[in-house]
This record gives C-alpha cells, structure tokens and sequence, in this order.
C-alpha cells in the first residue's frame, strides 16, 4: 500500500526515520512517543512474547509514563501500546493478510497515510478516535467465516517493538502519527462481518425512531425525519449551501447538477407510495399533500445541506474519466461523487492524439511562437476550471484572422454549458453575477472599444482576482457568495480603452494580450471550429494539458505565468493608450520658468505623441478639459488667457499655460 501524503494535515505529518536495530532503549520509547504522543500508554511485554505479564496492566494510566524506573523497564523487551481511553483513544486494525490491507485502503485512501506497523505477517493499521464512540475489541471475518483480523481497542494491547514469537522483529512500515478520524468515517468492505455494521432500516430506526405510529381511531402519524433520513441514504441528493440549491449525483457522467424543490418533492412522493404498498397502508397514500411534501423538502435542506469543496487543481473532469495530473504521469480514473464535480468538459481524453490542422492551420499563420504558448497556456487553465494566476486573456486585432474561431473552439473544449457570456455594461446589476453561477469561464465576444470602460469594468478585477463577491438571484429572494476564480478572456476587433480610474496597477496584474494581425488566407470556411473539434478534439485537449504542465511550472518559479518583454510591452501600451492625456502630460510636459505654452500647441503636442506611440487620441473636448485638470494637478499650473505670440508680425493674444513648455525628443520608443 503506497502512501500518498498530500491531503495528511501538517499536524499528522512526520519525518522519516531509518531506525536502526542498534538504537538503545531510551531511542526506542522515544522515537514511539514521537509517533504515538505523549498521551499514549506503553506497555513492557517479555522478548518474544504478544502478551504482558504485569497484573492490572490495562488499568495503567498515562501517569506511568513520567516514571523514569517504568520507562526503564520498556526498554527490557517488547513494547505493546495500551489501546483505547487509556490512551486517549488510539486504537489499531490487525489485518492477517496483505490482501485484507489492500480491501480496507481501497474504501480509505485517506488512511493509507497512517501509522503502519508488522508482526510475523499482515500489518496493524493505527488511528486516532476522534470522539469517544467507536467499538469495543472485535474479531472480524469474511462472510464465508475466514479471519479477516481483529479490531482492538478498550482492555487491549497491540505489540509494535520487539521480537515476534516466531524470531522475526516488529517493524514499522509507514513511519506517521496515527490518522485521526471519526469511527462513523471509516468505510467497511461488504464481504467483512463487522459486529457493529446494523441492516440500513435499523439504523434509521434506531436513529430516527419508527417510520410511522397508528393513532387509537387508526390513522398514520408519519415520522418525517424517517423518511427524510431514508431519502438522504438511499439518493446522492444533497442541499449544496453556497448556491441554496439541491443537486443530485449523475453516475453516468460523475457529474453533481441541479435539480428543482419540485423534482425533490416528486420523488418523496414516490418513495410514501412505495412504501405504503411495501406496509399494506392505503392511508398512507393519502398524506401525500403538498403541504407535507413541503415540509419534507424544507427538512432534506437541513439534514443534507452541504458545502461542496474546490477540485484539486490537478484533476481535470473530462468525458470519459477523472484525470489525474501527476508530477511524473498522468492516470485517469473512474468517475466518483467524492470529487464533488460540477463542470465536466465533453472531450475524451486519447493520450496518442494530435492536433496537426489546428496547430498549422488555424494558431500557426495567424500566431507567432511565443503568443501560440502563451494561449496553449491559458486554454490548459480554461479547461482546468480554475484561474490560478487572476488574470484574463484579450484577444484583440483584424476580422478573419482565426480568433473568433479560437474562442469557438475554447468554448467547445472547455463544455458550452460551462461559458457565461460576460456583459460588463450590466455588472453593476443586482442579478448579472447570478448567470456566473457554476461556470468556469466567462466570454466576452467582439466586443467594442468601449468594453472595458464601461462604468462597472473595473468588476472584472474582482472577477478574476479571488475576491468574494455576493449574487442575488432573480425573483428568488436568494443570495449567495461567490469566489472570484473565473476564467475569462474577451475578443475584439476595435481597439480596446480601460477606465483605469487611478488603479493602473491592478490591471496591469490581470492583463494579458495577443494580437492577431494576420488575416488567415483563404478564409477558413463556415464550421472550422466544430470540424477541428470533430477530428482533432481529443489532440486539442493534449496541447492544452501540456499547456497547464508549462503553467505549473511558471508558477512554481515566479509565481505567476512567464511573459516575454513583448508581452509585458503591449499590456503597458493598452495603459498607456488608456490614459493617453495623463501620459502625455507626465512624460512632454515639464516645467520650465519663465516659458508658456498656448493650448493649440499643448493639443497639437498631444496628437502628434499619441502618433508617435501608435495610439489613437481622445477627442478634442474630452482632452481639453483634461489637459487644464491635469497640468494644475501636476505642474501646478493654471489655464491663463493673456499668452501672447506673434504671427506674421502681428502679436495675437491665445489661451495658454504659462510656466511649462513640451519636450521635442520622443520618451518612448513606438
């Protein structure tokens, strides 16, 4: 049984030792009251013996172990650890045989990371209770009456140093503090007889009471939280809180999706008339009103509420398994309740399929090498789920260069039911973000100039950024907060402005941008993006997966994705295009005593900077008013009106800044 230690909490975690057969006594108590605590309870047994021969040994109490004489004595022989209470619950699994190990970690992967420990054969599986209920010592079989082990707890003792009766030595073999875990978690094979395991009706009796009682003059009285509880055991149907709606298990695709109050109500329906037939109870039928169907519904909220937990980040849900991302190979598994998906992506995965077309026909012409990296970057992340570096990707430039296509092609990649289209105009609206509810990535397509600002833009930030945000559902009086880790990316044929709103910075962390400046010629025809998907899907998703391995590595080195200077340079000029008048004052305009300058020259300096770095100027009205805000804000100076010049041999009176003058050579290069 190999450990897998990445989900064991820091606490249970322990370094590994090579112990020696020539450590001493005090390294051996030691070294076990490191892995066990100090709470626990050790035991001094004979060399080569399984039992103590101390009278009263199981009403020891952790006391013993600051006597120094006791602690001696440990040394002697073997050592058995007291189980149970004594020892603040820890408790062992004897399982006789390696096949019963590898039975039992099938059902608890999360405790093959336990204390682990072997006699003559098999092996001891240690955990600690969390909590006081859990068995009394018992032996366990298989139902044809093998021996399976034993579970040992209260009044009992289990060997774990020392000589084993037959000669050879107690080893331990997972070297890590016991696992601490509920009894009611841990999960039973079906074929072990394990005196604790109740039929299921039982149990719901014993812990909801009967399903129904009969009053004197014979009507039913239902139990509904019998029937609540029954429901919760028998469907993969729970309350998911953080979007205040039931979902329920689909096996056939693994995946966790929404169903209405009404569907829930329907099959509570079914269930009492099922079970009025099994107890021969016509009147039962006859409860099945709406009213109780309410309250059956209003009481599954409570006793199957649940918050689903994040995927890992390395497990992409995909049309024909679970796959899991590992640092040295990659291994795709069946579909499970226990990842808690709600996004799938409709491409199976084909580890020996490629993308040729789409790669030389589609990224290769329009794309330089760098920019086709860093959207096989982005496209890994869209399909994962999940945006690990809180940024979003523009693709902006000429009609008919194949970036339409793309975003087609993500959208297909990544599962149309899990793309929202994003509207930055209506952001600001109380009940937009509620349409982002289960997806993963939000789209913005040919978008105009004017996209990102747009009043509420500046949401993208937190979109993007893991901020929290709260969505109200329409005509549902329901809200419900939200994590912003959505995927987005936006494409445009117009060049784009950002409302920056003295927050450069911040965008600056969440930008990224690919031009297309090559048309693709011939025109691809109608459908590319389906027919690419069609043959080449399975080949596109492996592109985009050794993508998110690249972006795996980035992170790990700086933190973030890797850009070239290129690429950091067109993020600066989107700002700078963005706050054009800003950038034109703090950059031409310097201070200068003595010397004025008339807002003609002012404007025209400002339109021949902006031709100069390639961008295109705001209009004149907007950059007039500016211009007087800006230079008082930065120069401290102020518009005046008695600025003369002379033209001509005639000296002409002109509005103007006295005080500072342009620059004539170029800051920066186009």
């Amino acid at each position: 049984m190999e450990a897998n230690i990445d989900n064991i909490a820091p606490h249970q975690q322990q370094p590994r030792r090579n112990p020696s057969a020539g450590c001493d006594a005090d390294d051996h108590v030691a070294r076990l009251r490191s892995l066990l605590g100090d709470r626990a309870v050790l035991i001094s047994v004979p060399h080569a013996c399984k039992g103590p021969r101390v009278k009263g040994w199981q009403k020891l109490s952790v006391s013993v172990m600051e006597d120094p004489g006791y602690l001696l004595e440990l040394g002697r022989g073997n050592i058995g650890v007291l189980l149970g209470n004594p020892s603040s619950g820890i408790v062992s699994l004897d399982c006789d045989t390696d096949e019963a190990v590898e039975e039992f970690a099938a059902l608890n992967p999360a405790l093959q990371v336990t204390l682990q420990s072997c006699g003559h054969r098999g092996r001891n599986l240690w955990f600690m209770m969390d909590g006081g209920e859990y068995p009394k010592s018992s032996k366990i079989t298989r139902l044809d009456g093998t021996a399976i082990g034993e579970w040992r707890a209260d009044g009992n003792q289990t060997i774990i140093h020392g000589t084993h009766p037959t000669g050879c030595r107690y080893r331990i073999i997972v070297e890590r503090a016991p696992v601490v875990i509920k009894f009611a978690d841990i999960k039973w094979p079906e074929e072990w007889v394990v005196p604790w395991r109740r039929d299921a009706y039982e149990e719901l009796v014993a812990h909801e009471g009967e399903p129904f009682q009969l009053s004197k003059n014979g009507s039913v009285i239902l139990n509904q939280p019998f029937f609540v509880a029954r429901f919760a055991r028998e469907r993969l149907i729970c309350f998911d809180s953080t979007i205040r709606e039931f979902v329920e298990y689909r096996e056939e695709n693994g995946l966790w999706v929404t169903v209405t109050e009404d569907a829930v109500a329907k099959r509570f329906s079914d269930d009492l008339k099922k079970a009025a037939e099994q107890l021969d109870l016509s009147r039962m039928e006859t409860l099945r009103t709406n009213r109780l169907l309410r309250d059956l519904v209003s009481l599954m909220k409570g006793h199957g509420e649940c918050e689903f937990p994040t995927m890992p980040n390395r497990v992409l849900h995909l049309a024909n398994g679970m796959l899991h991302l590992g640092a040295d190979r990659i291994e795709l598994t069946v579909f499970s309740p226990d990842y808690h998906s709600r996004n799938q992506s409709p491409i199976k995965f084909d580890e020996t399929a490629g993308c040729p077309r789409f790669l030389d026909e589609l990224l290769g012409p329009a794309l330089p090498t760098d920019d086709i990296k860093l959207v096989q970057k982005m496209c890994g992340m869209f399909i994962l789920g999940r945006n690990l570096i809180q940024r979003f990707l523009i693709l902006t430039g000429i009609a008919g260069s194949g970036k339409g296509i793309l975003g087609e092609i993500i959208d297909m990649l990544v599962g149309i039911v899990n793309v929202a289209q994003l509207r930055t105009r209506h952001l600001g609206r109380p009940f937009e973000i509620f349409g982002f509810v289960g997806r993963t990535l939000l789209c913005g397509r040919d978008v105009p100039g004017n996209f990102l600002s747009e009043k509420d833009a500046h949401i993208i930030k937190t979109l993007v950024g893991g901020d929290r945000l709260t969505a109200e559902k329409k005509n549902g009086n329901v809200r419900v907060q939200l994590v912003g880790n959505f995927n987005l990316f936006v494409t445009c044929n117009a060049r784009l402005r950002i409302n920056l709103d003295d927050d450069a910075s911040a965008w600056r962390r969440r930008l990224l941008i690919v031009p297309y400046e090559k048309r693709l010629d011939p025109p691809r025809p109608a459908g590319f993006s389906t027919l690419l998907i069609e043959q080449e899907g399975s080949g596109i998703l492996n592109w985009a997966i050794e993508g998110l391995y690249q972006l795996f590595e980035d992170i790990r080195q700086i933190g973030d994705v890797r850009l070239t200077k290129e690429q950091h340079r067109r993020i600066e000029s989107l700002l700078g295009e963005s706050d054009s008048i800003s950038e034109f004052v703090r950059n031409r305009v310097v201070a200068a005593p003595g010397v004025d300058v008339t807002t003609e020259e002012i404007l025209h300096g400002y339109y021949e900077y902006c031709l100069e770095m390639r961008w295109i100027p705001r209009g004149i009205r907007m950059v007039q008013t500016s211009l007087e805000d800006l230079l008082l804000q930065i120069h401290r100076v102020g518009k005046r009106h008695d600025i003369s010049r002379v033209v001509n041999g005639l000296c002409a009176i002109h509005n103007g800044f006295s005080g500072v003058t342009l620059k004539k050579e170029a800051v920066y290069a186009a």
